[in-house]
């Protein structure tokens, strides 16, 4: 026997009474000696015992002078049970048969033989399961000392909890009323847990004993779940949750009660910081690890105990289902009437552990028994239904899918689920409601931490002794310290971030699986091997499935790079499913619909970048070789480029307005991926290919991605330059009004006021000009090494009307209205590089054609544009640019003689041989089939890779359906030879 198995009994053998001499009569025998002693009771007159208690004589077993024998027992126990006036220190009837339990227990084979010890502990839990149904007959008037012993030995006696667990099955068997006899203990476990307000650090872990005990048994398990469940009437379900017993045991967690660690944050080194992260991370560890134990322990007792488990699982989820927009209204993460915060991040731990055996081993069939047509499925109404069909999620027929449903496809027929399909749902709706929010709210209070310090430092600089408002913006700052350091060692425990790690990783194999289906393929069976072109049509499956999966992979490989990268850093083959994932889906409108969606897959491709650069250096694998061979070697490699521009042209054609903020959020990864991608062989030689498939194509139905990307990023150039340039003038004229008697004098409240939108401006501007630069930048890159294309008629002059414009705002006499003070490093505001990436382009493009579009330009360009821009050049230390952009000059220059001659010749022109849009002397003109009206082509094509739309009636319309005007065309030429026939004859 162990040292540990003889700790319990050497406990129970303390509690024995001393063994007594006989008074008078026959000497008994071993077995009654032996039952006297583990039962304290007997019918001989005993002399005064030698130590201990000694046996308590009952006056019915002397009369029938019986000794005290198994017949005898269980007569002799009833009349002890029944004795009212016992010792203070002998507790009451259950206690009684408690301490008999152990002394049985304690009692070796040789003293106790098997057959006697069976018979004994029978009478002993039969007694027990009378005392708890009828606790009154005993004088008991609660059934308190019961819940006393659990907390003394549950989990602690071995004996202790085979003596329970045959009581409870006793109980059943006499179909007494569970519910009613262990309610008062189950509640005692959602009262522990309130009256700590769920807090970790007064967390009590024998609550957790007692439910992990509980739920080993059917009943109980099942009386367990019926008493947590919240009618669907109660207005306030979800928070609820965590007020009953189940949902108790996840409670506990560091985001509540706000306060509970990391105080006065502002002075902790990062040795307290991991410090009490350890400690926060072991509670939540130990409660995820336990309440996972009670979950499995409850579905492994199958049958109703299951059943209710997973409908209570899905009715929590439904009941919180509002936690998904809780930043609106909730900084705090209590949630008013959802459950907090905590409470779904534990549930979300806990269903990640249940999902483990399916998701661990990717090569397994068992992942693509995960079906997906369970969310479209039509939800049964009955119980019986959703236990049978294995279905009780109920609305996610109501969420986005990744690609909308035909009108007329009619639902999934109703077919039977299985465990991994739905543990597989719930767990991502739990991710949503959970995990997800809170990685967001994470990302938000950086950026809010970053906002309150560039406050405190305006602050400072304006206090002028206003030593309360600094006090209260510190104040401020502290708190949000405190709930982001609270908050990121919540999210960060390690283990949960593996699990969640390990599941979206199998989710995003099983997407891409899901993808590469045809449109008629039968369920999968295993794994297939991705190639590019995948399947048209796509599976019916994928509008089946809700883009929250998508959603929660992406947010959390978001939150891993920024916050935890070195959870990846062991995991090459789930980054290169992730990468296979990226690329299935972010370049293809027939895959995802949601352009919002694919972008944030473009943000999580520049997670897996490798380091390059002096700027990046956030990747997820800590070996730059391994991320490397992402982009090099794997079998998909070829599609970053395509889907990339995909993407990115994407944004601008959803139909939908996109907040600038959230529209710079999705370009700037971008613009990181393209430098990158620019910088490798293979990528580069991508980009152009599809430059030379844009220049083909350029008349096609559809315009070629190139072409429209290029497009794009014009746009983008005209209007970031020209915002951040008006958001600086407003800024210095703000700063000057700032410094005058006037804002002085103006009421506090007003100046906070002012001071709020001063800074919203200014961040504002620092968008615009961060976004400015990255577009210069991507233009300048390409031009490097493409230049047909942006020679092009449709394209040529965008491109110089741009150049010229903000090369004149920036070197022009109006340069000066853009400083602010000294400050303009605070919104990122760099003209001299902005000027030098303007001039590159046109060194880069020097030609002919560009020179002539150039010196065209009436609305920026003068022969004095270039001598500021090389006087600039030379101020800030690009002398080694001046020759380049002198021969651009001297080029441009001699194209203005011929430019003047063009457009005497234009003056001269009839009506119909200018073009009604710029008015300009048609050279290729083309008739619009939907309106009728000709134009020259360079024009109308350079209207639709904006608009595909007639300009005249906003009728749809491509560069395919217009009709070459013949006849005009070559009477603008025979015209066109006769003017300048005539003109040459004026010259000799």
């Amino acid at each position: 026997m162990s040292e540990q198995d003889q700790q319990p009994r050497d406990r129970a053998a303390a509690e024995l009474p001393a063994k007594s001499a006989c008074s008078s009569g026959p000497a008994p025998d071993r077995s009654t000696l032996l039952l006297e002693r583990l039962f304290g009771v007997t019918g001989r007159r005993l002399a005064a015992a030698g130590s201990g208690p000694a046996p308590l004589l009952l006056p019915e077993l002397t009369a029938s002078g019986a000794p005290l024998s198994l017949d005898t027992l269980q007569e002799a126990v009833f009349e002890r049970l029944m004795v009212t006036d016992r010792p203070a220190d002998e507790g009451d009837a259950w206690t009684y048969l408690v301490r008999c339990s152990g002394r049985v227990a304690a009692e070796t084979s040789t003293q106790l033989p098997d057959e006697q010890r069976a018979a004994v502990r029978e009478l002993i839990v039969q007694n027990g399961s009378t005392v708890l149904q009828q606790p009154d007959i005993f004088g008991m008037e609660n059934r308190r000392s019961f819940f006393e012993s659990l907390r003394a030995h549950l989990a602690i006696d071995g004996w202790f909890d085979d003596f329970l667990r045959a009581v409870v099955l006793r109980l059943v068997e006499e179909e007494a009323p569970l519910r009613d006899i262990f309610q008062e203990t189950f509640q005692y476990i959602q009262r522990v847990v309130g009256e700590t307000k769920g807090s970790l650090m007064n967390m009590d872990r024998f609550v957790y004993s007692l439910a992990t005990f509980m739920s080993t048994m059917a009943p109980l398990a099942e009386t367990l779940v019926s008493l947590s469940e919240v009618p669907d009437t109660l207005s306030l379900g979800g928070v609820l949750y965590c007020r009953v017993p189940l949902g108790s045991l996840l409670w506990p967690s560091a985001l509540n009660p706000v306060g509970e660690f990391f105080d006065q944050p502002v002075t902790l080194t990062q040795q307290s910081v991991d410090v009490v992260n350890s400690s926060i991370w072991t509670s939540e560890r130990f409660i995820a690890e336990t309440v996972h134990k009670v979950f499995e322990n409850i579905l492994r007792c199958g049958g109703r105990a299951r059943q209710l488990l997973l409908r209570w699982i899905a009715a929590c989820l439904r009941a919180n289902a509002g936690r998904a927009k809780i930043w609106h209204t909730d900084m705090d993460g209590s949630g008013g009437h959802m459950a907090p915060d905590g409470f779904m991040l534990n549930l979300g731990s806990v269903l990640l552990r249940l999902s483990l055996p399916f998701v661990r081993d990717l090569d397994s069939p068992k992942l693509l028994e995960v079906d997906p047509t369970y969310c479209a499925a039509p939800m049964p109404t009955s119980e019986e239904q959703q236990a049978a069909r294995w279905q009780h999620l109920a609305d996610l027929d109501k969420e986005t899918c990744l690609v909308p449903r035909p009108e007329d496809a009619p639902p999934p027929a109703p077919g039977k689920f299985n465990f991994r399909t739905e543990c597989f749902y719930l767990c991502h709706k739990t991710l949503q409601l959970g995990l997800k929010v809170l990685q967001d709210k994470l990302s938000k209070l950086n950026g809010e931490l970053g906002r309150m310090q560039r406050v405190y430092r305006d602050a400072l600089t304006q206090a002028a002794g206003q030593d309360a408002e600094l006090e209260g913006i510190k104040g401020r700052f502290e708190g949000l310290m405190q709930r982001y350091l609270c908050l990121k060692a919540a999210l960060t425990e390690p283990s949960r971030t593996e699990h969640a790690s390990q599941f979206l990783t199998a989710t995003a194999v099983w997407l891409t699986q899901q993808a590469a289906r045809p449109a008629d393929d039968e369920p999968l069976r295993s794994r297939r091997e991705l190639t590019f072109p995948l399947p048209s049509p796509v599976h019916p499956s994928l509008s089946c499935i809700p883009e929250m999966l998508a959603d929660n992979l992406t947010s959390h490989l978001l939150a891993v790079g920024r916050f935890t990268p070195e959870q990846w850093s062991v995991a090459p083959d789930a980054c290169r499913h992730m990468f296979s994932f990226i690329l299935v889906f972010m370049g293809s409108t027939e895959r995802m619909r949601n352009p919002h969606l694919r972008a944030q897959l473009a943000a999580c491709l520049e997670v897996l970048l490798p380091d390059f650069g002096e700027e990046h250096g956030h990747g997820l694998l800590s070996a730059g070789y391994q991320r490397q061979q992402l982009f090099l070697s794997h079998e998909l490699a070829d599609q970053v480029v395509p889907a990339l521009l995909h993407v990115f042209v994407s944004i601008e054609m959803t139909g939908q307005s996109v907040q600038f903020e959230e529209k710079f959020n999705y370009r700037r990864p971008m613009y990181v991926i393209m430098k990158y991608l620019w910088s490798v062989d293979r990528h580069r030689n991508m980009f152009f290919s599809l430059s030379e498939s844009a220049e083909r194509d350029m008349d096609s139905a559809t315009p070629p991605i190139f072409l429209r990307f290029i497009n794009l990023l014009m746009n983008d150039a005209v209007f970031l330059l020209d915002e951040a340039l008006s958001y600086m003038t407003q800024l210095r004229d703000q700063v000057q009004h700032r410094q005058t008697e006037e804002y002085s004098a103006l009421p506090a409240q007003q100046r906070h006021q002012q001071e709020a939108n001063f800074r919203h401006m200014g961040m504002l501007a620092r968008f615009h000009n961060i976004m400015a630069r990255e577009t210069i930048s991507a233009l300048e890159m390409l031009t490097s090494g493409i230049r047909s294309i942006f020679l092009q008629p449709a394209i040529v002059d965008r491109v110089v009307a741009m150049l010229n414009y903000f090369l004149l705002q920036l070197v022009g006499p109006k340069r000066r209205e853009l400083k602010v003070r000294d400050t303009s490093d605070d919104y990122d505001f760099k003209p001299g590089e902005l000027v030098t990436g303007i001039c590159k382009i046109y060194t880069q493009l020097e030609c002919e054609q560009f020179c002539a579009a150039v010196a065209a330009d009436e609305r920026s360009y003068s022969p004095q544009l270039f001598t500021d821009a090389i006087q600039v050049l030379a101020r800030i230390g690009q002398g080694q640019l001046i020759p380049a952009v002198e021969s651009v000059a001297a080029q441009v220059a001699g194209s203005g003689a011929a430019l003047k001659a063009e457009e005497d010749l234009a003056a001269q022109a009839p009506d119909h041989f200018l073009d009604p849009i710029i008015s300009s002397l048609m050279a290729d003109p083309v008739r619009l089939p939907t309106s009728g009206i000709i134009c020259d082509r360079s024009t109308i094509a350079r209207h639709l890779l904006s608009d595909q739309s007639d300009p005249f009636n906003r009728k749809p319309l491509t560069m395919e359906q217009v009709e070459p005007a013949a006849e005009l065309k070559a009477e603008i030429e025979e015209w066109r030879r006769q003017k300048l026939a005539e003109r040459s004859a004026g010259d000799r």
